[in-house]
């Protein structure tokens, strides 16, 4: 494998992750709200634009 390749796998890799983060992140929030459940979050990542982080062992609520 060239370099070149192994550069556009990672890449791509990258991607797939941030793309599917992206897309669970707000499941994951909207399931953990309906069932009228507030958790712990040490490190939360909300993708509005924005990065928002809690500080540790605050309770987030939607």
């Amino acid at each position: 494998m060239s370099i070149d390749s192994v550069i556009g796998f990672v890449l791509s890799v990258l991607f797939v992750f941030f793309v599917l983060s992206m897309t669970l992140w707000p499941i994951l929030l909207n399931f953990y709200k309906e069932k009228g459940e507030s958790f712990l979050v040490n490190f939360l990542v909300v993708f509005d634009g924005k990065i928002k982080l809690t500080k540790k062992g605050k309770k987030y609520k939607g």
